[in-house]
């Protein structure tokens, strides 16, 4: 059940994300205002996605900064989630532009309020020294197209997420869909998609792991 979910329509047994309609593709985006003093130097391996002020996560949403990976969710005299919270989950680095540069992929968790754990990521070119903002994508909730991993391959960029229509309940899914994109005039393409079956016991969860900027 849902409990104070935040500038967002929702209901019992669903993610307040509708996913298939929000990605931005922003490859002139300069860095978000930093108001904690990003740490930049000259390598990417620098860059400190902790401390980081994000763009928003959902139209309806404003801009948030983590503070050592965290932004906590602001409450109501009652209790009630009033802000979102965030979370850094993972970056991934993986060349997609093809120019021997790796790219960082950002993920971070929300705190809506309720039962509900979506997830958004964010693609920066890192080849200045400010990262530049390429691209950004928000996922639903668990088996409700939540995000299972987001990595690349071959330059490609893949994202894979839990299908619906083959939940059980919201904290399984016996299917999972993965799509590829490849990077073309400066923006992110759809090449492939295809459904994947998959341990229906597993729960629907991140599996993503952080990898180094080497």
């Amino acid at each position: 059940m849902f409990f104070g979910c935040v500038g967002l329509a929702c209901s019992k047994g669903h993610s307040p994300v509708t996913n298939s309609n929000f990605v931005e593709v922003a490859p002139v985006i300069t860095q978000p205002t930093n108001k904690t003093e990003t740490n930049v130097n000259n390598s990417k391996c620098e860059i400190d996605f902790k401390n980081f002020t994000y763009s928003p996560a959902y139209p309806e949403t404003k801009e948030f900064t983590l503070k050592d990976g965290k932004a906590e969710a602001t409450r109501s005299a009652d209790g009630r989630v009033v802000g979102m919270g965030y979370n850094l989950v993972s970056v991934y680095y993986g060349d997609l532009a093809g120019n021997e540069q790796k790219e960082a992929i950002v993920t971070i968790s929300i705190n809506t309020g309720g039962s509900s754990v979506p997830l958004v990521s964010y693609i920066f070119d890192t080849t200045s020294n400010k990262p530049n903002l390429l691209w950004k994508k928000a996922f639903g909730d668990r088996a409700n197209d939540g995000l299972r991993n987001i990595y690349t391959d071959d330059r490609k960029l893949i994202i894979e997420t839990y299908k619906p229509s083959s939940g059980v309940g919201d904290c399984c899914s016996s299917e999972y869909v993965l799509t590829s994109f490849s990077w073309q005039n400066r923006t992110f393409k759809e090449t492939e998609k295809k459904t994947i079956l998959k341990d229906s016991s597993e729960e629907a969860t991140y599996i993503g792991k952080s990898t180094s900027c080497q």
